[in-house]
């Protein structure tokens, strides 16, 4: 027996008491691949929100560290072929290149690897951190994967040395993006207004011309909204449950087009309830959870109230305890997370204003928690069974294999953010690239050190805040992301406003990419017809085909003079999606 063996003998006999399995589990599960990407998405996020460009500079280059760890330590370890230590072959046991047994594929370690990568980058451009995350790597290495029996020491040290190197040398050749030759402008030379200076963006006395225009607005997002939330109300299977949650979904459409219309400008208010009342996710949970949707209308209107107090509106204060009352409802609807805009409301105003900290509690902090307390106490003496039916009526909608099943697998790892990022995209279908074009541009902007307007600052809070903490709740269902469709409808419906009125590569990329995908899965579930015919895919292809169609309109029209035609066009596909879906499912 070598060296190896005889550390992983003592281990095993000494030091295998319940709570070292518990501690190397837990270790085990903190330096794993997914759990340290999560970590580093959570952190560009808030670095991102923070202004600290650098920060995110390097995270986003320790991600490219991570996934190029996990190529290189799979490729090694199928080269080097030893066994694990729990098939007691010994500690010299190797069986070279291989691809298919199981149980060799011990050196090195792979979530050491990825540990040390990640630290290894970090550490280029932060180096006092150096002796704690090298530190704290070492433990939870040879905590998470020893006390686990998966790998013996030397596998272990062999996975710190090759993610320290992979880490190093990626941090030399992402020196130039990290930390350019040209200092990029700085923050202050970007002026934007603070939100003292910054003007109101309420119309406090709106004109006659103004108000036709709202309701001509609000009649539009009414008309759309009911057409795609409330196609299934034919059934007989429908329940009077489900008609109250369309019902909410209707009312969040138009909270929605109050708020963009607040935040984003007069016109980006219809453009954000159209693309909110047209997305899957929020047509489904619409559709099918009254809870869910009862939750989301009363967080929306929280919002709300809190935005128009936040403006100094003469009644500012009771609008904020109605901002609050609407989270007691919430409080009913779906329990204690529904008290989530809280804690934006209160990182809002720290980031917006960056006060002295005992200032900030003092005359911030002090002011939300007892609202927050009273709310609580008013709203719990009504808690019991809930103010809504625990009872969730199923709406009949010929995607609901996708949505529990194929989204469970994708976020099967609970707590992990890295695998609600496709649920978050999936969210917003068929607006999903134009989501990633605008995050793209968003982070060109990000890069150069600007400012977040307060006003787009509080979205997107409300949109992370969402994203950061719900995977971590107790129930862990991806359809929970429902929460981040309004703020980030609110911040399409901008960002389609100016690119329709500026066209770029960004919308045609958007456009075009959608109509690809689309086109794609109609012409996927055609083959699959002819090749498995029993599965009778190809009437599941209608709803994609007839949005491809659309889409292809919108396309030839992107160009002409009356460009909103084009997003009309995406929107009706939508529609058209939404009201085959359940006629296609028919027997």
């Amino acid at each position: 027996m070598g060296f190896d063996g005889e550390i992983y003998s003592y281990i095993s006999s000494q030091l295998q008491t319940p709570y070292a399995k518990k501690l190397g589990r837990f270790a085990s599960g903190l330096e794993s691949g997914d759990q340290l990407a999560s970590l580093c998405l959570l952190f560009i996020i808030a670095g991102y929100l923070w202004q600290k460009p650098r920060l995110v500079k390097t995270l986003t280059g320790g991600l490219f560290a991570l996934m190029t760890g996990g190529i290189v330590v799979q490729m090694v370890k199928y080269l080097v072929g030893r066994a694990r230590p729990w098939l007691e072959l010994g500690d010299l046991y190797f069986i070279g290149p291989h691809f298919t047994p199981r149980g060799y594929d011990s050196f090195p370690s792979g979530h050491t690897t990825a540990i040390f990568a990640l630290t290894a980058f970090f550490c280029r451009y932060y180096p006092s951190w150096s002796i704690p995350l090298y530190s704290l790597g070492f433990l939870l290495s040879i905590s998470g994967r020893m006390l686990t029996g998966q790998h013996f020491f030397s596998d272990v040290i062999g996975g710190a040395i090759l993610g320290a190197g992979v880490g190093t040398f990626l941090a030399s050749r992402f020196r130039g993006y990290i930390e350019p030759a040209q200092p990029l402008p700085s923050a202050a030379a970007v002026a934007t207004p603070s939100p003292r200076e910054r003007p109101q963006s309420r119309e406090t006395d709106l004109s006659t011309g103004d108000k036709a225009t709202m309701l001509r607005e609000m009649l539009v997002v009414v008309a759309f909204s009911a057409a795609t939330l409330f196609i299934g109300l034919g059934n007989p299977s429908l329940e009077s449950s489900s008609r109250l949650s369309l019902f909410f979904g209707l009312l969040t459409s138009l909270t929605t087009y109050f708020l963009a219309r607040e935040l984003c400008g007069k016109g980006a208010g219809v453009y954000a309830a159209l693309i909110l009342s047209s997305s899957f996710l929020f047509v489904n949970v619409c559709g099918a959870l009254l809870p869910d949707a009862a939750f989301l209308f009363f967080s929306a209107l929280a919002f709300l109230a809190y935005i128009y107090s936040a403006k100094r509106h003469p009644r500012s204060n009771l609008l904020l305890v109605m901002s609050y009352a609407s989270l007691g409802l919430g409080l009913l609807a779906k329990g204690p997370m529904a008290l989530f805009p809280a804690v934006v409301f209160l990182l809002y105003e720290y980031l917006s204003e960056k006060p002295p900290l005992a200032l900030f509690i003092l005359r911030n902090g002090l002011r939300h928690a007892l609202l927050l307390v009273f709310t609580f106490l008013v709203f719990a003496l009504w808690l019991g069974d809930g103010l809504l039916a625990p009872q969730e009526a199923a709406a009949p909608f010929y995607l609901d294999k996708l949505v529990t099943r194929a989204l469970p697998i994708i976020t099967r790892h609970p707590g992990r953010v890295i695998y609600y990022l496709p649920a978050l995209l999936l969210a917003l279908f068929p607006w999903t690239f134009f989501l990633i074009a605008y995050f793209v541009e968003e982070g060109k902007r990000c890069l150069s050190e600007t400012i977040i307007a307060p006003d787009f600052l509080l979205l997107l809070l409300w949109a992370s805040v969402v994203f950061a903490l719900f995977p971590f709740s107790a129930a862990k269902f991806p359809h929970y992301m429902v929460l981040a469709l309004p703020p980030l409808s609110c911040l399409l419906g901008r960002f389609i406003k100016i690119k329709l009125a500026e066209p770029t590569g960004a919308l045609r990329f958007s456009l075009l990419a959608t109509l690809v995908f689309t086109f794609s899965l109609s012409v996927a579930a055609a083959i699959l017809y002819l090749l498995r015919p029993q599965y009778e895919s190809l009437k599941f292809s209608v709803p994609f085909a007839i949005l491809t169609c659309f889409l292809l309109a919108a396309w030839l029209l992107k160009n002409r003079y009356h460009r909103s035609v084009a997003f009309a066009a995406i929107c009706l596909g939508a529609l058209g999606f939404y009201v085959s879906a359940p006629l296609v499912a028919l027997p």
